[in-house]
């Protein structure tokens, strides 16, 4: 494949073994391990020495540099304040500051605390935003209290009396970064201010306009990363015209300054479309635009997508408008008017959801090639037709879903034809139930069931009837048949404990059997055992989150499952080391969403599996 690139675009060996190498410390920027080195490595010492010598160091620093101890060079300058903490910008990255003191926009700070490192969070929204710690302040110093024109900006838009002016203003100038989902996507301005600096270079004849707009923008809002972007690529540009070897030089260049930038979508999102053109596929590029939005947002905007440039403008056009505003405040009104109108166009749009899966693209891709002259509108067509009739979900599926110290259970069949759902986790986490059913392109839930009352099993019920078509909500014990789906009511008669009268339900596909207790106790798991019982269970939801007020050791040892899951975010030492004990004396694995993020059973009638968000894999056996 890459000869024959070479042999296309006359490159030399030696640029595609810096190509091969930067794409190859991309991916460990995305999963961090040892082993991915390794293999990496085996791989260039056998085919590409060149490669090797160079990936080695430079893997090694990147590594490196993911791990940095967050005192290093401990002094920072707040960049924003928000509710409850401080985002504080340090030379490689920024950390979440927690603090009492009554700290100021551009103050110079030292400061010393405890971390905790949230790239092992999972937490990809922070990291898009630079954010690579979270400290909690034991003592912080004020060095250098920040009077410049910068601040008198940032107060000025602070001290605006119209909250949503504040907000598109702060976003347009301030927060590229700041989004995690299709919507911020489409109306990001830093995204679009990026691209619009690339207009201007690429067409228009006065290109000395780009220096004044970049040194306003950077003294007035600080050196943002679509600005460093743009830099770094114009410095590409001018060093090479050769387009491989122009985005080689630019992904070199952002891996040695820092290659955290990586993890913003200002920088990844037009490295992506750069190699796109490239590489001069027969995918058309609003196809790849599609997939692009299916893989990191789990929904597609068809209408924004088509009309792509369209957009774009009008972004740049919001960007200058937002300076006029500044400018002129008074001109506010006129301005919202306009948001006002890209919101109403926007209703109109067709959001459609679902994260396609890597194995279908590479299908679309084949497909494609196998007919290159196949349309533009065919191939969008085909990514539309596999999101709509969920093609990525062909097997019946049950998930326990990360959403902290909560539970969400969803239950699927093939092509989501039948949806359940048990329990919807605390209000604090509905966005990780949201993006989560999104990703799985869920539209419509059949049944949802509410095991109890508490906030963290019954938060979200008004939001998912808000956002989702909810045909059914069951909030007392009977027996459920949907679909394939039978759910057996375990309850006993009502006791005086609300943990207690937590809806149980015994559900068994094919030959593997589910038993979900919500927050039940001791008492009621012996109840239950003595109505109900002999019964097996392969796969166990721990009750009450591992609490050690149940899951007894008769219990587990009557019921015997292969797998217990302990659905929490280590809140009040869940689980319990009571019940890691009884687990362990029993033989039977445990996997808490703490540790592996959500859980996903597969149950194909030929095979039973499961995945985890950590890349954890497992067999069942069904003896």
């Amino acid at each position: 494949m890459f000869q024959e690139l070479k042999k296309r675009l006359s490159l030399n060996l030696k640029t595609l073994s810096l190509f091969k190498t930067f794409l190859a410390i991309l991916t460990l920027l995305t999963f961090p391990s040892l082993r991915l080195l390794f293999l990496w490595g085996l791989y260039f010492f056998i085919l590409d020495r060149y490669a090797f010598y160079i990936f080695i160091p430079l893997a090694l620093i990147t590594l490196l540099r993911l791990n940095l101890n967050p005192y290093i060079l401990n002094i920072g300058i707040v960049s924003a304040i928000e509710e409850d903490y401080y985002i504080v910008r340090k030379p490689l990255y920024n950390v979440i500051l927690h603090s009492d003191e009554n700290l100021n926009y551009g103050d110079l700070l030292y400061f010393e605390g405890a971390g905790s490192d949230l790239k092992k969070a999972k937490s990809y929204s922070d990291l898009r935003k630079g954010i690579y710690w979270e400290i909690e302040a034991d003592s912080v110093e004020v060095l250098k209290t920040n009077n410049s024109l910068r601040k008198m900006v940032y107060e000025r838009l602070d001290n605006l009396n119209n909250e949503r002016l504040k907000a598109y203003l702060k976003k347009a100038f301030y927060y590229e970064n700041d989004y995690d989902n299709l919507s911020s996507f489409f109306i990001n301005s830093g995204f679009a201010y990026y691209y619009f600096l690339r207009y201007i270079q690429d067409r228009w004849r006065k290109k000395k306009i780009i220096i004044p707009l970049i040194i306003a923008h950077s003294l007035l809002f600080g050196i943002q990363n679509h600005i460093i972007l743009f830099t770094l690529s114009a410095l590409a540009k001018y060093l090479t015209q050769d387009k491989l070897s122009r985005i080689t030089l630019l992904m070199g260049l952002i891996i040695i300054l820092n290659p955290l930038w990586l993890y913003s979508y200002t920088f990844s999102l037009p490295l992506l479309f750069r190699l796109f053109a490239v590489f001069a596929t027969p995918l058309r590029f609003r196809t790849f635009l599609l997939i692009v939005q299916s893989l990191l947002f789990g929904q597609i905007s068809l209408f924004r997508t088509l009309f792509y440039r369209f957009y774009i403008g009008l972004l740049a056009f919001i960007y200058l408008a937002s300076w006029l505003v500044l400018i002129v405040p008074s001109w506010g009104l006129y301005y919202l008017k306009i948001m006002d109108f890209i919101t109403y166009l926007a209703d109109y749009d067709w959001v459609l959801k679902g994260k396609i899966s890597l194995l279908i693209v590479l299908m679309i891709i084949l497909f494609i090639y196998g007919f290159l002259k196949i349309g533009r509108y065919i191939q969008s067509l085909l990514v539309i037709f596999t999101l709509y009739f969920h093609l990525s979900s062909p097997y019946i599926s049950v998930s326990f879903i990360d959403v902290g110290q909560g539970d969400a259970i969803l239950i699927h069949d093939a092509f989501l034809q039948n949806t359940i759902l048990i329990d919807t986790g605390s209000p604090y986490q509905y966005y990780k139930l949201e993006n989560y059913l999104n990703d799985l392109g869920v539209r419509e839930i059949d049944y949802l069931i509410i095991t109890h009352n508490d906030d963290d099993h019954s938060g979200n019920i008004a939001s998912l009837l808000n956002d989702y078509i909810v045909q059914e909500v069951v909030t007392s014990a009977r027996d459920i048949e949907v679909g394939p789906f039978y759910f057996n009511s375990l309850n006993n008669p009502i006791y005086d404990n609300a943990n207690d009268n937590s809806l149980v339900y015994y559900l068994k596909i094919d030959q593997l059997a589910f038993l979900f207790t919500g927050d039940i106790g001791k008492e009621t798991e012996a109840d239950i055992w003595r109505k109900s019982g002999p019964f097996a269970v392969d796969i166990l939801k721990l009750a009450h989150h591992g609490s050690a007020t149940s899951s007894s050791l008769a219990f587990l040892n009557n019921i015997n499952p292969q797998i217990a899951i302990a659905s929490t975010s280590g809140m009040y030492n869940h689980p319990s080391s009571e019940v890691v004990e009884n687990l362990k004396s029993l033989d039977i694995k445990m996997l808490t969403t703490k540790d592996s993020g959500s859980i996903r059973f597969y149950l194909p009638s030929y095979i039973q599996f499961y995945t985890t968000a950590k890349g954890e894999f497992g067999i069942i056996f069904k003896e």
